[in-house]
């Protein structure tokens, strides 16, 4: 895997998504840094929880932020 391939993701983003992800079984966490394929696969996660949960909305935001970042 490439250097390039490669997405940071900030300490205050991972909490977040640690926080989610034990609340939301369904969510997995990530480590850092993460590829876009596992970050894909997390916000297909968020997805149907952001629909009635604006904290997972904001957070799925930021996330495809970092997606397109990476791509």
């Amino acid at each position: 895997m490439k250097a390039k391939d490669l997405i940071p993701l900030p300490w205050k983003t991972r909490e977040r998504l640690k926080a989610f992800s034990q609340v939301f079984p369904d969510v997995p966490p990530l480590e850092t840094p993460t590829t876009g394929e596992k970050l894909s696969q997390v916000i297909a996660c968020l997805k149907p929880i952001a629909k009635s949960e604006s904290a997972a909305f904001s957070l799925l935001r930021e996330l495809d932020s970092y997606r397109c970042y990476g791509e």
